[in-house]
């Protein structure tokens, strides 16, 4: 949004499975587990005070293809 304000949103989606077997110590007893998830997340950061810009170090302006000079 801006420098100082920013948002961001996902989705997760889990696939739909299913699950048998026997519960605990119960002769003949069972259980089915059957689930599918679907989650939306969003999130919304506002910078206060100085800018992160102003934070940053300068990088230094050298030309790449300059070689670097050594002592």
């Amino acid at each position: 949004m801006t420098d100082d304000i920013t948002f961001s949103a996902a989705w997760v989606h889990g696939f739909r499975n299913s699950i048998s077997g026997p519960v605990g110590q119960i002769p003949g007893a069972s259980a089915t587990l059957d689930t599918q998830t679907d989650s939306i997340l969003a999130g919304l950061n506002i910078q206060f005070g100085a800018s992160r810009k102003n934070k940053l170090p300068a990088l230094p302006t050298t030309d790449p293809l300059q070689p670097i000079a050594s002592n």
